[in-house]
């Protein structure tokens, strides 16, 4: 698949990573015709890996004709996020929103949709992307995480108007605050009547969920938007 540079184009604060100003890759689908929309998946790291190397472990299930790929640059660390989370995730927020405006600019177009996945920290980014910004985003696939954004009441009301859809997926053998992260999210969204849907892994602690599941529910998630 030909991949295309993306320049974030972020500006730098102090303690910013400076990873953030580095470029996102944009992954074509096979085929790819400019005439028409495509969804888009942005596919977010786990502490001390890249987008492109989580990507890379469910890329050969993937439709490859089907979906835009959008990989944030970075391999995060512990230092980066913590101990101010909320600061970080400003950051990643303020990097992914000028990403995605370079590719709608590049494209000449919307995406058909955009879906954010993520296992570990990028499930936590997933989370806090999608309560942040509830209007701006389609569907969230997300495993491994602590969920620990609080979302407002006005954002749980928006997100159950545009319909945005969860995916969670939760080790049997995941620890505690995972555990009652994930539950509390789960709480909030069902209160709401927001489409979700959980499936925990047996046997699993804290790792990737299988090929196959990931992609059922990306394709569960992007259901009502074909």
């Amino acid at each position: 698949m030909p991949f295309l540079i993306l320049c974030a184009g972020a500006v730098l604060a102090q303690n910013r990573p400076a990873w953030m100003d580095q470029s996102a890759q944009l992954v074509y689908p096979r085929g790819y015709d400019s005439s028409r929309s495509y969804p888009l998946v942005i596919w977010l790291p786990y502490t001390g890996g890249t987008a492109l190397e989580s990507f890379t472990f469910h890329q050969r299930d993937i439709p490859q004709d089907r979906y835009l790929v959008l990989l944030p640059p970075g391999r995060p660390q512990r230092t980066d996020y913590l101990p101010a989370f909320d600061r970080f995730v400003g950051w990643y927020e303020q990097m992914i929103l000028k990403s995605l405006g370079s590719l709608v600019q590049l494209l000449g177009r919307e995406p058909s949709a955009i879906v954010l996945a993520g296992h570990s920290l990028g499930g936590d980014l997933a989370w806090a992307l999608s309560v942040r910004n509830p209007h701006r985003f389609d569907g969230v696939v997300l495993s491994g995480t602590r969920a620990s954004q609080q979302p407002s009441a006005g954002a749980l009301e928006a997100l159950k108007r545009t319909g945005t859809r969860f995916y969670f997926f939760l080790g049997q053998r995941e620890d505690r605050t995972r555990r009652e992260g994930m539950n509390r999210a789960i709480d909030s969204l069902r209160r709401q009547n927001i489409p979700l849907r959980f499936h925990e892994i047996p046997g699993a602690g804290h790792q990737l969920p299988p090929y196959g599941d990931f992609i059922g529910a990306l394709e569960w998630v992007l259901a009502s938007r074909f």
